[in-house]
């Protein structure tokens, strides 16, 4: 067995490429990785030692350059609690992005960029940002439907 348990992977074909997970186990008789993937509500896949690449434990290619991780997503039958917690944790990285990537892009020195466009200027970037976020909603609802699709063929 070339990885280690509890070594994290990145799936690299099929349904489920480029998703990120944590060796669990080794089946011998089949010579497959039981591979657990938080993104898939915990699904445990086999993978054989083509399908996955080793990441060092802190890569941080899963994950944005200079942010707080975000925890795992509370399961199913959240307490209000754990809602609050985890919307603070959300809001949290919202505001490490604006002293890390922001700082660089919009902080002048002294006052923000925003401070000094004109109001059509910033309804311009705003326009953009949503376009953006238009495009991210597109990239995300593929992956989902590739992860439905790799979930209804395990089961």
């Amino acid at each position: 067995m070339k990885h280690e348990n509890n070594s994290l992977v990145r799936i690299t074909v099929g349904q489920l490429e480029g998703f990120v997970g944590r060796i669990t186990g080794y089946d011998e008789f089949f010579e497959l990785y039981l591979v657990r993937v938080p993104e898939l509500a915990e699904t445990v896949v086999g993978l054989d030692e083509t399908e996955i690449e080793a990441l060092a434990d802190n890569d941080n290619s899963a994950a944005p350059a200079n942010e707080p991780d975000m925890p795992p997503a509370p399961p199913f039958g959240m307490s209000s609690e754990d809602l609050a917690q985890y919307t603070a944790d959300f809001i949290n990285r919202c505001m490490t992005r604006v002293t890390t990537v922001g700082r660089e892009q919009y902080d002048l020195g002294g006052h923000q960029q925003f401070e000094v466009k004109s109001i059509a200027d910033v309804c311009r970037m705003a326009l953009e940002e949503v376009e953006d976020f238009a495009v991210y909603a597109a990239m995300v609802h593929i992956r989902v439907r590739r992860t439905l699709a790799a979930v209804e063929e395990v089961l």
